[in-house]
């Protein structure tokens, strides 16, 4: 399913099944990125095998995250590292190949770009001495 979305975005994801991530695909802006499906067995039964994967993912991607399916596990996984449910990863999934990403651009500010705020968005300055 969530190699299925990635490629409805423009992405070309490969599925694993060995020791490596789950799904992996190149985003955008050409990181290296990650997606590592879990359903809690790992983490319960076999922590230790779940460190060899969080220091494997670290070292060999630019960007990676779990999902998780029960939000039950969201806080014990965050611990390694960032945790996302079924309900929010297509939001996560979408900035990789969004240009407006939130997390490259705050209120759609970025150099060179042409979009103009909203009004609420901007501040007004103050006068000062009849300035």
């Amino acid at each position: 399913m969530l190699s299925e979305y990635i490629k409805s975005l423009g992405g070309k994801p490969r599925i694993s099944d060995s020791l490596s991530a789950d799904v992996r695909f190149i985003s955008k802006r050409k990181e290296k990125v990650a997606v590592e499906v879990e359903t809690g067995v790992t983490f319960d039964k076999r922590n230790d095998l779940l460190l060899k994967k969080v220091k494997a993912l670290n070292r060999w991607y630019d960007d990676w995250f779990f999902v998780v399916s029960e939000a039950s596990y969201v806080a014990k996984y965050r611990r390694f590292g960032k945790t996302l449910t079924r309900t929010n990863v297509c939001r996560k999934l979408r900035s990789y190949f969004n240009k407006w990403n939130q997390k490259t651009c705050n209120f759609g500010i970025l150099e060179g770009q042409n979009r103009a705020l909203p009004a609420y968005k901007v501040k007004r300055l103050k006068k000062v001495n009849g300035w």
